[in-house]
């Protein structure tokens, strides 16, 4: 397994290729940082470990800092 404990972070999560995405890589062991745009998404990941659950948009530098220094912190 390559992906086992690596940390891997994919945006755009709620739906579609980036929700199965997210599933796929935490099935392989990768511990998965998500943004996803709109609360009422956060329900797919709800009880799944090694994801960490993100809200808001990628453009948002606030977020992007918050993330970043949360993953710091893992290491």
């Amino acid at each position: 397994m390559l992906l086992k404990n690596r940390y891997i972070l994919v945006t755009g999560c709620g739906k579609g290729i980036g929700k199965d995405t997210v599933l796929s890589l935490q099935k392989e062991g990768a511990y998965v940082i998500a943004i996803i745009k709109s609360k009422k998404d956060n329900m797919h990941f709800k009880g799944i470990r090694n994801v960490k659950i993100y809200n808001g948009d990628i453009n948002n530098k606030k977020l992007i800092v918050k993330i970043y220094r949360d993953a710091k912190k893992k290491k």
